[in-house]
């Protein structure tokens, strides 16, 4: 779970930096769908809790909430 998080971290450095005009749900969706892309999620992985994400990322545990029912939405994560 900690490499996840660490990872997650340095994906959202890399497109923070490349684009501060997105919004922040936004930026997190596109990480965690970095991260499923790029295979360092696989089917069945567990994505860190939603407090354990708010602990450890800059986003408020609502601006998580809406990231992951994006994806959820997309049937990216369930």
């Amino acid at each position: 779970m900690h490499a996840i998080l660490e990872t997650l971290k340095t994906k959202l450095d890399h497109v923070s930096q490349t684009s501060k005009t997105r919004i922040k749900h936004r930026l997190l969706a596109e990480a965690i769908l970095q991260l499923i892309q790029d295979g360092t999620l696989q089917p069945g992985d567990q994505l860190p809790t939603e407090a354990a994400l708010s602990h450890d990322l800059p986003f408020s545990l609502g601006t998580i909430k809406k990231a992951l029912r994006n994806l959820s939405e997309l049937g990216v994560v369930h």
